[in-house]
């Protein structure tokens, strides 16, 4: 299976370590799987033109384009986010956004996604994160086969954890037995 994650954290914390840590999980299991690493890339904001909407052409040219590619190769898509202030990091906001033009033609629909969140907070905050990247999905008519809000209240949790990095893989299975 090809398999493509997006992970939109701003620093080397749990959110990367969940995501790297999935992967060689991936490659053990003879998958294809690619890491597309938001701060790496040089995503500029949207411009809110609705001609986008309308046409379905980008009104900006730069990284998504290679992004919204690599989607349509993938056989699943991983969208993995830290949790900020009850809501998706603004990386992934911008990613989000800038998916606008590629709506009308519905380049997304009823691709296979997990959703992964990484909280230092338990309760309501994480939820509504994951709660935002289910919505998403949904205008998106994606179709989600695994979402897992994961607990890690220190910086190198995912790296010092055995049980989180278990859960990692359960997580990995869950979605994997998906046909």
């Amino acid at each position: 299976m090809k398999i493509l994650a997006i992970s939109a954290s701003h620093r080397n914390g749990n959110t990367d370590a969940a995501i790297n840590f999935l992967g060689k999980h991936l490659v053990l299991k003879e998958h294809s799987f690619k890491l597309i690493d938001l701060k790496k890339k040089n995503l500029k904001f949207s411009t809110g033109d609705s001609d986008e909407y309308y046409t379905g052409k980008p009104a900006v040219l730069d990284a998504m384009q290679e992004i919204q590619k690599e989607i349509l190769k993938s056989n699943l898509l991983i969208l993995a986010t830290p949790n900020y202030f009850s809501n998706v990091s603004a990386l992934m906001k911008n990613f989000m956004d800038r998916t606008n033009p590629y709506y009308c033609n519905h380049d997304f629909k009823s691709k296979k996604t997990a959703l992964l969140v990484v909280s230092a907070s338990k309760g309501s905050s994480p939820k509504m994160c994951l709660a935002c990247l289910k919505e998403f999905c949904r205008i998106h008519k994606m179709n989600v086969i695994q979402s897992k809000i994961f607990i890690a209240e220190h910086s190198d949790d995912f790296k010092k954890s055995k049980k989180l990095r278990k859960e990692i893989e359960q997580f990995a299975e869950k979605f994997l037995a998906e046909k």
